[in-house]
C-alpha cells in the first residue's frame, strides 16, 4: 500500500452510469452519496478509499458503488469491502484510534460524513496514518484461500470489472454486533488495475448525517416539496407562516441533524431585509415534516408587526434541500398591524389550512403530545460496557431542555448493587438530539467496564425535568455478568 496520507475526496460533478439512484424510501437512514476517483494500482499494491461510518442503531447497511462509462473501453479491476473498526487490532493501535483518525480529517465534526482518500499532496499525523496503513494490510489476507473462515470484522464485497459496471452488498447489523462494533464500520475501496476509475458510492445506514452530491440528489426518483402555505399575523401582530410539505416523500429524518452552516432554515423578511432565521429543528422539532404526503406546520415567530409592511417568509432559501418544485419556497404578504393580511401574491403556495386544524401559538407550535421516556434495555458489549437503551415511546422531547445546563437537564443516572455509579444529561447521553421526535432510541455506552457479576440499574429523568406522560417505565434493573 503506497502513498499513507489522506485527503478528503474530492467532489467529481461527471456523468456516470448511476448506482440505482434510490426512490428514497421513507426511514431514518443517513446516507453517503458521492463521486469517487480510485487511480492506478496493481494487484499486490492497489490504490484504496477509505469511507468510515458510525452507526447509531442496528438496522441494514446498503453499500451500491458504479463506474463511469463514455471513456472508451476499461480495463478497470476494483473491489468494496465493508468492514468494522475491530480490523484496528488494539494492541497494533492506540485505545482511542478510531477517534484521532476523525479528528485527523475533520477537526469541526466527528462524523459519518468523513471520508479518507490516500494521497501524497496532502499532510496529516505521518504516525497516526502509518498505524492505520499497517493495520489494514492485512485486508487482504482475508481474500486468502488459505483462510477457512473470514475474521468477525468482515462483513462482505464485491467486485467490479471490464464485463460489471455496477454492484453491491448489503448487511444487517444487529443489537450485539452494534455493541460488539460501538457502531464504526469501514468501506474499503480497492484498486487492483493500472487505470484510473471514477465512479460514484452510495453508503445508506442507520447513522445520522446526509452527504448527498446535490446533483447526484436531482436524479432521483421521488424527491420532497416544500412550500410556505400562508403568512399572516396572531392576535399579538406577531409574524406567523405555515410551511406545508407536499411532495411524495418527507424530508430525510437526518437533515434535522444538521450542522446549522448546512441546514434548511426559514428566513423572515421585512419589506426586503431579512429579520429572521428559523433552523428547521426549531421550526418543526417533532419532525411533522419527515413525513410523507401533506403535512404541515405553524411557526409562531417572535417578530412583532408595528408599522404596515410587506413581510416575505422563504423556506429553504440556500438550496440545501433538492425539491421537486423550487417556485412554491416563497411567499409575500403586505400585512398591516390589527387587520387582516391583505394578498400580495409571490409564488404559487396554496391558501392556509383552517386555523382549527393548526397547532397552538408559541415559539413554534407543536402537537399536544407529551414524550414518553423509558428504560428498555441493560447489557453489557465485548468490551465488558454497560450499554443503557433509552426509547421515546410517545411524543417529541422539547429541544429546548438540550439547551438548558446539564444540572438542568433531564439526566441518566446509573447505579451498582444500589449505589450510584454513573450519571449522564441529556445533551451526553443523546448528542444528536434523537429523541426530540417520537418513536426513537438512543444507547449510552458506559466507559468504564464492569468488573464482576453485579446488578446494574438505570433510571432517567428521577429529577422530574421532563413532562413524561408514563413514569412507570423510567427504570430498569439487571444482573450482568463479565465473561
Amino acid at each position: 500500500m503506497t502513498r499513507p496520507l489522506f485527503i478528503l475526496v474530492l467532489v467529481l460533478a461527471c456523468m456516470l452510469t448511476p448506482v440505482a439512484a434510490p426512490a428514497a424510501a421513507e426511514d431514518d437512514n443517513a446516507r453517503y452519496h458521492q463521486a469517487f476517483t480510485l487511480y492506478g494500482g496493481s494487484k499486490g499494491n492497489p490504490f484504496e478509499l477509505y469511507y468510515p461510518v458510525e452507526l447509531t442503531r442496528p438496522g441494514l447497511v446498503r453499500v451500491s458503488v458504479g463506474v463511469e462509462t463514455g471513456s472508451g473501453p476499461s480495463q478497470h479491476e476494483f473491489r468494496a469491502v465493508l468492514l468494522d473498526a475491530r480490523v484496528f487490532d488494539p494492541k497494533k493501535t492506540p485505545p482511542d484510534f478510531w477517534q484521532q483518525l476523525y479528528k485527523s480529517v475533520r477537526p469541526a465534526a466527528k462524523t459519518a460524513q468523513s471520508v479518507l482518500e490516500i494521497n501524497p499532496l496532502f499532510k496529516v499525523s505521518e504516525k497516526l496514518v502509518g498505524e492505520a496503513v499497517k493495520v489494514l494490510q492485512s485486508v487482504d489476507d482475508i481474500f486468502s484461500r488459505d483462510r477457512k473462515k473470514p475474521p468477525a470484522y468482515y462483513h462482505g464485497s464485491v467486485g467490479l470489472g471490464p464485463h460489471k459496471l455496477n454492484g453491491g452488498l448489503d448487511h444487517a447489523v444487529d443489537h450485539p454486533e452494534l455493541a460488539a462494533t460501538a457502531g464504526r464500520y469501514l468501506v474499503i475501496l480497492q484498486n487492483f488495475s493500472s487505470e484510473t476509475v471514477k465512479g460514484r458510492i452510495l453508503i445508506d445506514y442507520p447513522g445520522s448525517a446526509w452527504d448527498v452530491d446535490p446533483e447526484i440528489e436531482k436524479g432521483y426518483e421521488v424527491k420532497a416539496d416544500l412550500a410556505v402555505e400562508s403568512v399572516g399575523l396572531d392576535a399579538s401582530n406577531r409574524v406567523t407562516v405555515v410551511i406545508a410539505g407536499i411532495g411524495k416523500r418527507g424530508v430525510p429524518a437526518v437533515r434535522w441533524n444538521d450542522p446549522p452552516e448546512k441546514a434548511i432554515r426559514l428566513s423572515l423578511k421585512l419589506d426586503g431585509q431579512e429579520r429572521k432565521s428559523i433552523l428547521l429543528k426549531e421550526l418543526d422539532p417533532g419532525m411533522v415534516l419527515a413525513k410523507r404526503g401533506r403535512q404541515t406546520v405553524r411557526y409562531v415567530s417572535d417578530l412583532v408587526l408595528e408599522r404596515p409592511a410587506e413581510v416575505t417568509a422563504v423556506i429553504d432559501p440556500d438550496g440545501r434541500l433538492v425539491e421537486g418544485n423550487t417556485r412554491n419556497n416563497r411567499k409575500a404578504e403586505s400585512l398591516v398591524p390589527g387587520q387582516q393580511r391583505q394578498r400580495h401574491q409571490r409564488g404559487d403556495a396554496g391558501s392556509a389550512s383552517p386555523a382549527t386544524a393548526l397547532a397552538p401559538a408559541g415559539p413554534a407550535a407543536v402537537v399536544s403530545n407529551p414524550p414518553d421516556l423509558a428504560v428498555t434495555r441493560i447489557w453489557l458489549d465485548a468490551a465488558r460496557r454497560v450499554n443503557v437503551e433509552i426509547r421515546n415511546l410517545g411524543g417529541p422531547v422539547p429541544p429546548e431542555l438540550w439547551q438548558r445546563s446539564g444540572a438542568d437537564q433531564p439526566y441518566l443516572q446509573i447505579t451498582q448493587n444500589g449505589r450510584s455509579w454513573a450519571t449522564a444529561p441529556l445533551s451526553a447521553f443523546d448528542p444528536q438530539r434523537q429523541l426530540s421526535r417520537g418513536s426513537s432510541a438512543v444507547v449510552y455506552v458506559l466507559g468504564e467496564p464492569l468488573r464482576s457479576s453485579a446488578s446494574v440499574g438505570a433510571v432517567i429523568d428521577a429529577a422530574g425535568r421532563l413532562e413524561d406522560r408514563n413514569r412507570s417505565n423510567n427504570a430498569r434493573e439487571e444482573t450482568l455478568t463479565p465473561r
